[in-house]
């Protein structure tokens, strides 16, 4: 039978989840400041209705380190501070410890009413950062659920700058593929600050996106080997190319699997995509890109291993952008990145064990679902 995305829409406490096995990241000994910020504007009523940005935000505060559990383990907890915005920031929590039962109730006071004002609460979040003890260089984040485009855009990227400035990491899960996203000005400083830009295509997507997080590092301390080239199903990855190389991703797949790919350019490049399994193409395709233009791969995988999606833009500008969505017939892993105690992995890839995917029966519609929100980013570089 088909899948229905709601199928997808439920998210339990890491506690209750199994750990992915082969998404690991070193451990960390804890440390860290980090902000959750939730957008809590109007168009959330209709474009977040099962509230999964209250669901990822309460997965990556039980992921801290609380203050029972570092007793007596060797590591020190965590702080962290829970804001909401729509016309203005609000703090709901902290600054304060993650295992306080306050917490988790905290992302409930989140509501849907009023504007979006981004830049309020990263700035927000940088003063509960600056109020919570201790060292903020390099041991702090910034992890911000929206769904909309900053009113003031320079607002915004001066506020990502500033956190940049202060050793602060910000990343962005963007809720709602059908509607307008982050500016190119907002995706440059979002990877300056080291932080990662991601689209939730579908709802299982909002886990994946907390894994991308944490494998990319959620501050400067965390997991320096970083989220390298792996895609995870549900999740449109922006990434930024030029005209001088390649640029190639990872999906791990297993035999038999069938996965298909989404991709396009946010700047107008021409692009030459190919799949490949080893040496062996499994799929091509050659655009010449406009700003509303997708590109659509399908393959089917002759073994274990991993599929590499290779992209190159012939006529990319400086800081090109161009963003790529997997799909599987391999349903989705509820789970949660692995933490190794303090050991570096054997092999920091992902495997076939790892798989993240997308069931058979809602392929076509994550097509369809993520083509309308490539379109919304491509009409806001066009100025349409």
């Amino acid at each position: 039978a088909a899948h229905s995305f709601g199928d997808f829409g439920q998210m339990v406490k890491r506690d209750g989840l199994a750990a992915c096995t082969d998404l690991t990241i070193n451990n960390n000994n804890g440390d860290r400041k980090v902000a959750i910020v939730l957008d809590s504007s109007g168009s959330m009523y209709y474009n977040d209705p099962g509230d999964l940005r209250l669901a990822a935000g309460r997965a990556l505060n039980d992921f801290l380190i609380s203050n029972s559990e570092a007793a007596g383990s060797g590591t020190k907890a965590d702080q962290v501070a829970v804001i909401g915005f729509s016309d203005a920031p609000y703090v709901v929590f902290g600054p304060g410890d993650p295992g306080n039962s306050t917490a988790d109730s905290s992302f409930s006071e989140i509501g849907a009413d009023g504007g979006t004002f981004i830049a309020g609460g990263v700035l927000e979040a940088i003063d509960q950062i600056g109020n919570m003890s201790g060292t903020t260089r390099d041991r702090s984040a910034i992890v911000v659920f929206t769904d909309g485009s900053d009113y003031d855009q320079e607002a915004l990227v001066d506020a990502i700058n500033n956190a940049t400035a202060l050793g602060i990491r910000v990343s962005f899960g963007f809720l709602d593929p059908s509607v307008s996203s982050q500016g190119r000005p907002v995706l440059l400083a979002v990877r300056n600050s080291k932080g990662v830009y991601a689209t939730i295509a579908v709802a299982a997507g909002s886990q994946n996106f907390i894994n991308y997080v944490l494998l990319n590092g959620l501050t400067a301390q965390d997991n320096a080997q970083g989220a390298g080239n792996r895609l995870l199903a549900g999740l449109a990855t922006t990434l930024f190319i030029n005209g001088t190389a390649p640029l190639t991703s990872v999906f791990p797949v297993g035999s038999g699997e069938r996965v298909n790919f989404t991709i396009q350019s946010f700047t107008g490049d021409q692009l030459d995509v190919q799949l490949k399994y080893g040496d062996q193409v499994l799929g091509n395709s050659t655009y010449s890109i406009t700003r509303r233009s997708l590109i659509f791969l399908n393959a089917t995988a002759p073994g274990d291993g991993q599929i590499d999606v290779v992209v190159s833009a012939r006529n990319s500008p400086t800081d090109g952008l161009v963003s790529i969505l997997p799909g599987s017939s391999v349903p989705i892993k509820n789970c949660t990145v692995a933490v190794l105690n303090g050991l570096a992995p054997a092999n920091t890839g992902l495997s076939t064990g790892a798989k993240a995917g997308i069931g058979v029966g809602v392929t076509l519609g994550v097509l369809a679902l993520a083509g309308l929100g490539f379109l919304a980013f491509a009409k806001f570089f066009a100025g349409g």
